[in-house]
């Protein structure tokens, strides 16, 4: 770290994935400050719609995110609802815009230089989908074995008509 500069405000990655529960929970996204720390520095944020939609599928969050100094990591709290995808990921944005100087934001991420951009993936939660996976399993084996006894109280299809036929 060189503790002369400001530094540069970024996500650790371009993208990352969050896994449904199932209940709502607080997803924290991770925003570092890098290449110096010296200062206050600050920019804004705010989440932005894709496939995932704000107020069904997560809470939109907005506002200033501030590191002090020698500060070099915050976190944005992002709640994520609970809504029992079974085998699909649906998507947002987190966006940092409006960097105060004479801080930056790092050229090399999405967003360029203008802005910081990181994709959020809500995807399943493979114990649940696992769940419902053997229940259907269990349910699409015994279905059909229990409807031929409904209709085959006593035995077989045959018995009966043997006995009729003889006499």
């Amino acid at each position: 770290i060189d503790d002369d500069l400001p530094g540069m405000i970024a996500f650790p990655e371009d993208q990352i994935t969050v896994h449904e529960k199932t209940e709502d929970f607080e997803a924290d996204i991770m925003v570092v400050r890098k290449n110096g720390s010296t200062g206050k520095i600050s920019c804004s944020y705010k989440t932005e719609d894709s496939s995932a939609r704000a107020g069904l599928d997560f809470e939109p969050v907005s506002g200033t995110l501030v590191f002090e100094e020698g500060e070099t990591m915050q976190k944005i709290k992002v709640m994520i609802k609970a809504r029992g995808r079974y085998d699909k990921s649906e998507m947002f944005r987190v966006i940092l815009h409006d960097v105060q100087a004479p801080a930056k934001f790092d050229p090399d991420t999405d967003g360029g230089a203008d802005s910081c951009v990181l994709t959020v993936m809500i995807g399943t939660d493979q114990v649940s989908k696992d769940q419902v996976d053997r229940i259907m399993s269990s349910l699409q084996t015994n279905w059909s074995q229990q409807f031929k006894n409904a209709f085959y109280v006593l035995g077989g299809e045959d018995e009966g008509d043997d006995e009729e036929d003889k006499q």
